[in-house]
């Protein structure tokens, strides 16, 4: 059924509850988690350059399946970036979730 009530209910449940929730975790102990989450976005900016898709790991397989889903998963570059510097490599994996094709 589409009506207001229902529009409203449902981006209460999905959007602005959830929104809210995270507000609160990153106001917590005098917004420290804000604070890191705001490092980390302004190294992913300055370093974002660096970053590239270099290739896609997928499963074996000796024939492909038309209709058949696959989980494939991205390998990231780095450029020449430092150990130190890569942190930012397993956020992104972590990030980017498997895909199906």
């Amino acid at each position: 059924m589409f009506n207001t009530h229902r529009m409203v209910s449902e981006y209460w449940d999905r959007f602005y509850l959830p929104a809210a929730e995270r507000g609160a975790q990153l106001m917590e102990r005098e917004w420290e988690n804000l604070k890191k989450l705001a490092k980390w976005r302004e190294k992913v900016m300055y370093n974002w350059t660096h970053v590239a898709i270099q290739g896609i790991r997928l499963p074996e397989i000796s024939e492909a399946v038309v209709g058949q889903g696959y989980t494939s998963r991205p390998i990231f570059f780095s450029g020449n970036c430092s150990r130190k510097m890569c942190w930012w490599r397993s956020m992104l994996a972590g990030w980017i979730h498997p895909t199906v094709f």
